[in-house]
């Protein structure tokens, strides 16, 4: 393909709920509890979900996914009012969520930059892609 990537963070995610949410209460969670609660996942065939599903290992096949969205701001409102439990960016953590902590289940997605490589860069384009590679180092 003539497509290049490069990567530039890694972006660690943290299963969360709200803060009454039962599993909140728990002082040992474990990834089979998530199967009691409804999970608040971004959609079919995202990045984001099938690593989410692949840090599950086999207990994926029997999450019971109540809602799917595209926008990580609103699994974060989903969850912070009861709805489910989910996982998003630490950088979106705040008080209003409470993070799982599973043992042994890390989540993790890689943000970086797609260029074509037959393709040249607006000035703009260019500009945006120096400040996001400075921003990272």
């Amino acid at each position: 393909a003539s497509l290049r990537m490069q990567k530039i963070w890694d972006d660690p995610l943290d299963i969360v709920v709200s803060r009454e949410h039962p599993l909140a209460q728990e002082a040992h969670p474990s990834a089979q509890m998530l199967l009691d609660y409804p999970a608040i996942l971004p959609g079919p065939g995202t990045y984001t979900r099938e690593i989410i599903l692949k840090a599950l290992g086999p207990l994926r096949e029997r999450i019971q996914v109540g809602m799917s969205t595209n926008y990580l701001e609103v699994l974060k409102m989903l969850a912070a009012i009861g709805l489910g439990w989910t996982a998003l960016p630490r950088t979106m953590i705040d008080e209003g969520l409470k993070v799982v902590q599973i043992k042994k289940r890390e989540i993790q997605r890689e943000l970086g930059i797609v260029t074509h490589e037959k393709r040249t860069l607006s000035n703009a384009g260019q500009a945006m892609i120096n400040i996001i590679r400075e921003t990272a180092t």
